[in-house]
């Protein structure tokens, strides 16, 4: 007997009531084990194109992200379309995995389970993430902090790179920094 490999999914739940009365409506979809046997913290949202981008825009495209295993490897994204009908995302078609952020390699990312705004007054998607703690210096007393939010970046679809995002600080951050750090 054959046994199929273990594989991360992603399932779909409804509810007109946030606190009660969810509905199971099946699989968003799966992978093909290459990126893990479970996948933590999934998030779909829409993504426009980047303001730079001159090509025709693509329909209905998403981001599907998803955190493989456990929180010290870096999550990943596919770019692909997704059918609110069917409730179903195309992981057939969809571009991917990519590595959400920077780093990973063998000690794994800090960046972990991200969210979005898909809500911004100016129509943006603003994507922030756990950054976790791979370990502190010093005295743990004094240290009583448990990792902190990430800098809110923007995502849009790549202006030159099909299949992949594009990701940049939000503007409203350079209004932060006073003087420049060397």
């Amino acid at each position: 007997e054959r046994k199929e490999p273990s594989r991360g999914a992603v399932f779909v739940y409804t509810s007109d009531n946030p606190t009660s009365g969810w509905k199971y409506e099946g699989e968003l979809c799966h992978g093909d084990g290459s990126t893990g046997a479970v996948w933590e913290c999934p998030l779909l949202a829409r993504v426009d194109n980047h303001p730079d981008y001159k090509g025709n825009a693509e329909p209905n495209e998403h981001i599907l992200v998803v955190c493989p295993d456990n929180p010290h490897n870096t999550p990943v994204y596919f770019l692909g379309r997704y059918d609110p009908k069917t409730l179903k995302f195309d992981m057939e078609n969809a571009s991917g995995p990519h590595p959400v952020d920077l780093g990973g390699g063998p000690l794994g990312s800090t960046f972990y389970a991200p969210n979005v705004l898909n809500n911004d007054p100016h129509g943006r998607l603003i994507m922030w993430g756990w950054c976790q703690e791979t370990g502190r210096p010093g005295d743990p007393e004094v240290y009583d902090y448990g990792s902190c939010l990430s800098v809110p970046r923007l995502i849009w679809r790549h202006p030159h790179k099909p299949g992949v995002i594009w990701q940049e600080p939000l503007p409203c951050l350079s209004q932060l920094r006073r003087e420049a750090w060397h």
